[in-house]
């Protein structure tokens, strides 16, 4: 089955990024990647400049994930599910204000989708 949305990246947030970047190093097999911004270490697997970003904080787990689409029209595929799942999750949350701005927004993208794929593209 042929993928549209791959993996990009992953941010780490660990009380001893050392030690885990000599894992990451000399177990998993990845290379050092640039510095970030704020100093603090990246490794890589392939030719991106930065796939794992490590930081040093009490979580001890995954702070952020980083996913990239194939497509454009597969990002707004993606964009639209997300758009309609936060739409859920406020009904279910009982946050009743915000679902207004979600019916906003995916009646906007249904519109351009309909301009851009429909019979009469324009």
């Amino acid at each position: 089955m042929p993928h549209q949305l791959e993996f990009a990246y992953i941010g780490v947030e660990v009380s001893d990024p050392v030690a885990l970047g000599d894992m990451l190093t000399d177990v998993v097999g990845l290379l050092h990647g640039e510095v970030a911004t704020d100093g603090s270490p990246t490794y890589r697997n392939d030719d991106r400049c930065r796939r794992v970003f490590v930081q040093e904080g009490p979580r001890d787990d995954c702070s952020v994930l980083g996913f990239e689409a194939v497509s454009y029209t597969h990002l707004d595929v993606y964009k639209r599910q997300v758009q309609v799942g936060a739409a859920k999750t406020n009904l279910r949350h009982h946050e009743a204000n915000h679902v207004p701005i979600n019916i906003v927004l995916i009646a906007m993208a249904v519109f351009v989708a309909w301009g851009r794929f429909g019979p009469h593209p324009f």
